[in-house]
């Protein structure tokens, strides 16, 4: 797992633009009040092929209560839309940090590095974990167990 969580403006992130069609890039970001939203990177059809985050967002870091979230969305604030991987993450990186926000962009390159991470967020059982999941098959062709 890489974990991105410096402005990519600055510094240039170990990713490549190919990597969406086989790693899962996430974004955690965390606002002053500790509200946590976790979302994935996808590619977006509808909107052009262009790269966005679909995620969930839930009530405090603190609290870790993810069974009690809504279903994933597609996010539409205006920084969540990107022709390229590093367009999107700078746009979102330069938006939300700017206001305070906590932004980390992990890249998940194994079903360990997924297993670990839908382990530290309690995801296992929920609809997003399901969502990551059935996205990372389709990515990789391969369950994650």
């Amino acid at each position: 797992m890489k974990v991105i969580d410096y402005d990519p403006s600055e510094k240039i992130p170990p990713i490549m633009e190919k990597d969406i069609n086989s790693k899962l890039i996430i974004s955690t970001l965390v606002s002053p009040t500790k509200i946590l939203f976790l979302s994935y990177m996808q590619k977006e059809n509808i909107s052009g092929n262009k790269l966005r985050f679909r995620g969930i967002c839930f009530g405090g870091v603190d609290k870790m209560d993810t069974k009690n979230t809504r279903d994933p969305v597609t996010w539409s604030d205006s920084p969540n839309h990107g022709e390229t991987i590093i367009e999107l993450l700078i746009n979102l990186y330069e938006s939300y940090s700017e206001i305070n926000w906590i932004v980390t962009f992990l890249i998940l390159e194994s079903d360990s590095d997924l297993r670990d991470f839908m382990t530290s967020y309690n995801l296992h059982g929920t609809p997003f974990g399901s969502e990551l999941l059935t996205y990372w098959k389709r990515l990789t062709n391969t369950e994650v167990m």
